[in-house]
């Protein structure tokens, strides 16, 4: 084993120590006996900042992901809620995003942290306080169109009167069917 450096050239080439990118550099850095800027901050730390540094890494960590997952989030909430537009047209500007982003931070939520319950309810609460958001008509018809063709369908059974069940019914049932007549 050999407890010699090399630091001339290389026989296979390539110089002396070559610095080809920032790792890179770090390690020279690191061998020449010079102090990164990570070793310089972490010598002028008290103890007790030094040890909350592995805390603030990994909360740091937590709010990387997150960024990165929010677009996946809100194709989610986009999908439970068809109706809602989020076409971008930069002739015709699409508000809802920024109606949803003041939303949050009023709130006290960082928009861009949200999750797929962040959405929904600044939906619930936008929809509650009656602000209008713009919606795809077609399928807000379609859902009009649906939720009609069912209740339609729960007047006709209502509707269907046979006596077999007439018999099985409480009272209370047989009042209520008969739209409180008697």
């Amino acid at each position: 084993m050999r407890d010699v450096i090399v630091s001339g050239p290389r026989p296979w080439g390539g110089g002396t120590r070559e610095v080809t990118d920032d790792f890179n550099q770090g390690i020279k850095d690191r061998l020449d006996g010079k102090l990164n800027w990570a070793d310089a901050v972490a010598n002028n730390l008290s103890p007790e900042k030094y040890r909350e540094l592995p805390r603030v890494a990994v909360v740091e960590e937590e709010r990387r992901r997150a960024r990165a997952a929010v677009y996946d989030e809100a194709d989610k909430f986009l999908a439970l809620n068809p109706e809602i537009d989020n076409s971008e047209d930069p002739a015709n500007p699409n508000p809802n995003g920024a109606i949803f982003k003041l939303e949050m931070q009023l709130r006290g939520i960082d928009p861009t942290t949200a999750t797929c319950q962040d959405f929904q309810d600044s939906h619930r609460n936008l929809k509650a306080a009656g602000i209008p958001l713009r919606l795809k008509q077609d399928v807000v018809r379609k859902q009009r169109d649906e939720k009609n063709r069912k209740d339609a369908e729960d007047i006709k059974a209502r509707e269907h009167f046979n006596e077999e069940e007439a018999y099985a019914m409480s009272k209370d049932e047989l009042r209520r069917r008969a739209g409180e007549i008697f």
